[in-house]
């Protein structure tokens, strides 16, 4: 369980206008089967940040100027009172419920809803988006939630939901719906040409909403008011994952060949599914290491996944960096901007605005460390060579 002030204080700093996602290893959730991971929890409120905000001055009949964005701006979401929607997927308290504040102990500067029979509700703390998503000029504010029996232990480890709320001409809140899927934590949401934009990861692929460790890339989702509820009209409807700790098998995954100097094969290429973290075919043994970062190199919302993976064959063992993107039902590799044919060694690497800094060192010599700049489709220039996926 992390630090509570540590989780509100980073939640707080996250809520800008753009949001890169941190690394990976900062992402997923406890549980790395090899006893060397070490186990971090991704926390829902660090996870969630917010775009820009819009304040739109409604005419209402008979002249009246009535500012509903600002007068949702000034709500103050641990003492209002509101009337929730239903919401099936899990569970969380319905119809007029007062909001109070979360204990100062646990829960500071959250509004929660105590329902001891049932599901307890949370708003976190910490930037809006406002917006029309209905159609009636009227903006709605969406709200990044969470549902659990016990909302001090699960701080931060099921995942949010977004809600969306709007002010009746009386001055009353009313909940809309829920928008996006439970257990998946939100990086960004925004309200853009009256749809809601998400991107979304995921730390968890059960419905009961435990904590699995995953190696999922975030992905765009959005959403569309239909009338009596959010449903989504593109993007991924379940998560891309490498390497899960609990479920059986990871999403397919498509690696290519590595080659040595003379052209020939040092490692296979694999079309293969870890179960965890290995997978053995075509004489072969790859292993997804604990180095993994996300980046979104082409700025869709999409990200892709930056990761070391080891391949053992009779030769030897070497460990390369691919650069995985999302296809339709698979991870694909782009690139192999570090493709080792078992002479070199990889000591650290990182990357940042578009930049791949890694330090390698041959089987004699002193460290080497070079910097690979992303040129639109690959990163330059290359170390090693392989053979890319057809």
């Amino acid at each position: 369980m992390p630090d509570i002030d540590q989780v509100l204080d980073n939640y707080r700093s996250g809520a800008a206008h753009q949001f890169t996602p941190p690394p990976v290893d900062d992402l997923v959730a406890a549980g790395r089967r090899r006893a060397r991971r070490k186990a971090t929890v991704w926390s829902a409120a660090a996870a969630t940040a917010v775009a820009l905000s819009v304040a739109v001055v409604v005419i209402r009949p008979g002249g009246t100027d009535v500012p509903p964005a600002e007068n949702l701006e000034g709500v103050d979401w641990t003492h209002a009172t509101i009337t929730l929607p239903s919401s099936g997927d899990q569970a969380c308290p319905i119809g007029k419920q007062r909001l109070e504040p979360g204990d100062a102990a646990e829960l500071p500067g959250i509004g929660k809803v105590d329902n001891p029979s049932g599901k307890s509700l949370a708003i976190l703390p910490g930037g809006r988006n406002y917006g029309d998503l209905t159609g009636d000029g009227v903006p709605e504010v969406v709200l990044p939630v969470w549902c659990s029996r016990v909302l001090e232990q699960t701080f931060g480890e099921s995942g949010a939901q977004l809600l969306v709320v709007s002010r009746t001409q009386e001055g009353a809140l009313v909940g809309l719906g829920y928008a996006g899927p439970v257990g998946a934590h939100y990086l960004s949401f925004r309200i853009q040409n009256g749809k809601l934009v998400t991107q979304v990861a995921y730390q968890t692929l059960a419905t009961d909403a435990t904590v699995y460790s995953v190696y999922a890339p975030a992905h765009t989702r959005t959403y569309s008011w239909s009338g009596d509820h959010f449903a989504q009209i593109s993007g991924r409807t379940t998560p891309l994952v490498l390497a899960p700790d609990k479920e059986p098998r990871g999403s397919l995954t498509r690696l290519p060949a590595l080659l040595k100097q003379d052209g020939s094969n040092w490692c296979p290429a694999a079309d293969i599914r870890f179960t965890p973290d290995s997978a053995t075919t075509g004489g072969a043994t790859y292993l997804v290491t604990d180095n993994v970062q996300q980046t979104d190199l082409d700025h869709d919302g999409n990200n892709e996944l930056l990761v070391e993976i080891a391949c053992r064959t009779k030769e030897g063992t070497a460990n390369s960096v691919y650069l995985l993107s999302q296809g339709a039902n698979a991870l694909t590799t782009q690139d192999v901007p570090f493709a080792n044919d078992g002479s070199l060694t990889i000591e650290n690497w990182s990357v940042s605005d578009a930049k791949l800094t890694i330090t390698f060192q041959q089987a004699s010599g002193k460290p080497k460390t070079t910097v690979l700049t992303w040129a639109g489709s690959r990163f330059e220039p290359r170390i090693g060579a392989f053979r890319p996926v057809g």
